[in-house]
């Protein structure tokens, strides 16, 4: 079993597409909190100049109207 940290690749690549898909389906509070951390994240452990900064960077800027599936909950409150 794998273990990622906080200073992880995959895990900014986690946050910030768990902040994106939060930010589609209307859960802004959620989305706010990954996309926070992901920043985060991104500022302190990745280099300037990081071919993956700039690839989040472009992720989050996204439109949310991309979003294709049915969100069936009414908030992501189940989720914490």
């Amino acid at each position: 079993m794998s273990r990622f940290g906080a200073d992880s690749r995959t895990s900014l690549i986690i946050f910030t597409r768990l902040g994106v898909l939060y930010r589609r389906c209307g859960w802004h509070d959620l989305a706010a909190q990954g996309l926070a951390h992901a920043q985060t994240g991104r500022a302190r452990y990745l280099p300037a100049g990081d071919d993956l900064a700039a690839e989040l960077t472009a992720i989050t800027a996204e439109p949310d109207d991309v979003h294709t599936a049915v969100c069936t909950q009414p908030s992501g409150a189940w989720l914490r």
